[in-house]
């Protein structure tokens, strides 16, 4: 992402061509996770990559012809969409997956729907407040239900802290995201804007589609919910995304020494501290 985002900076206005080459740099870096069979991965990158180059195009990056190349990239999508839907239909492990949220884990309970069968029976069993004194299967939360503290850390939630909890929590991560979008928004600089929408699509991507999970309307994935799944390595990597994101920010309204500015030192040490001031306040 923090290569890709740069590439981006410095196509600048070199057109449709330019455009058509970052989307194969991404395809390159995709396939080799996909053959890995890494789902998430995979999403979480297209992500990232996706809706840096949209944002491009939209701001006319690569030049005037924004219908032109936004129509290519609408098709390079669904040309992308298809390759990951033959990838996952190639395999059993896919077609049980997909046919097991159809089916809304009713297909084989007890067998490879277990998973989403038991999250939608412990989020029914939640209360509205702390926790819940139900037994499912004569066992609690821990003993059964697999990922309790990682792709189903929202169930854990709603079960141990009750209803309102889930759904405040729920709603502190809607605001942090777009709080995140707002700030993106403002940054000036070129490739600082570009890594930091990077960074910002691929915490979004992780907190809504682990959301999304949690309540049976995606497949079950091995996406965790950044800061609030279990885990070294995701937790230093969601950090290092907001790591930078903050970054980009400190720097955006410090102003740079200029000969305007040099000619009269005291008002541009005055002006600094005031830019940092309402930098701080912004943030």
């Amino acid at each position: 992402m923090i290569s890709f985002a740069g590439i981006v900076d410095k196509a600048r206005g070199k057109g449709t061509i330019a455009m058509l080459k970052l989307c194969v740099l991404a395809a390159i870096s995709v396939l080799p996770i996909m053959m890995k069979l890494s789902l998430s991965q995979v999403l979480s990158l297209l992500a990232g990559y996706t809706i840096t180059i949209f944002m491009a195009v939209i701001k006319k990056h690569f030049g005037s012809n924004r219908k032109r190349q936004l129509m290519l990239l609408g098709t390079i999508a669904c040309l992308c969409a298809f390759v990951i839907l033959s990838h996952i239909f190639s395999t059993p492990y896919g077609i049980g997956r997909l046919l097991a949220f159809v089916k809304r884990g009713q297909s084989d309970p007890y067998g490879s729907d277990f998973q989403q069968f038991m999250a939608d029976k412990w989020l029914m069993a939640s209360g509205l407040f702390g926790t819940t004194g139900e037994k499912i299967n004569g066992g609690g939360l821990d003993t059964t239900l697999p990922g309790v503290t990682t792709n189903y850390v929202i169930i854990n939630v709603f079960v141990i802290l009750g209803r309102i909890a889930g759904i405040a929590l729920i709603i502190a991560i809607v605001i942090y995201i777009v709080r995140m979008f707002i700030a993106t928004s403002r940054i000036k600089n070129s490739y600082g804007f570009y890594l930091s929408l990077a960074a910002c699509t691929v915490l979004a991507e992780h907190f809504v589609t682990g959301i999304l999970v949690n309540f049976s309307l995606l497949p079950s994935t091995g996406v965790y919910i950044p800061f609030l799944s279990y885990g070294g390595v995701e937790y230093i990597c969601s950090m290092a995304l907001i790591g930078l994101i903050l970054s980009v920010w400190r720097r955006n309204n410090l102003i740079p020494a200029s000969p305007e500015n040099t000619s009269d030192n005291g008002g541009f040490k005055i002006s600094k501290m005031i830019s940092r001031g309402l930098s701080f306040f912004e943030l």
